[in-house]
């Protein structure tokens, strides 16, 4: 896993070995935001010699999944806790007032794409992540 808060991934490491003891994960830092972070990972990633399980090429597509992945928790949230803003604007907004679950772009309704309103897929990740952070 590359990760950048090592702390963090060491617990999920742990809960994992401890769902599937035979499970073979190796966490390394990367903090993606620093260019000498992501030189030195990658020269200490290939003197290992491990596998390459899993790799973005397209950074569109990552970029697009992202986003997706943005909708579909604030949708769930915003299902959950029946509706929270997102930006000043949004909060502060009096013609938006009540409004919940929207998706917004330069502060104006957008419609999201049919992937982004989809509820099961929202439930599924927000369930998906929730595993993910919480400890036990």
């Amino acid at each position: 896993m590359a990760v950048r808060n090592i702390q963090k991934a060491i617990q999920v490491k742990e809960t994992i070995l401890k769902d599937t003891p035979d499970a073979k994960v190796d966490v390394m830092e990367l903090d993606l935001s620093s260019m000498a972070s992501i030189r030195n990972f990658a020269a200490k990633y290939r003197s290992l010699g491990l596998p390459l399980h899993i790799l973005i090429y397209s950074s569109i597509y990552a970029y697009g999944l992202s986003k997706l992945a943005n909708i579909l928790h604030a949708n769930e949230l915003a299902r959950l806790l029946k509706g929270a803003a997102t930006t000043c604007y949004l909060a502060l907004n009096p013609q938006v007032k009540g409004v919940t679950g929207e998706y917004f772009v330069d502060s104006n309704f957008a419609k999201p794409s049919l992937r982004a309103k989809d509820q099961e897929l929202a439930k599924e990740l927000w369930e998906f992540s929730m595993g993910l952070t919480s400890s036990k």
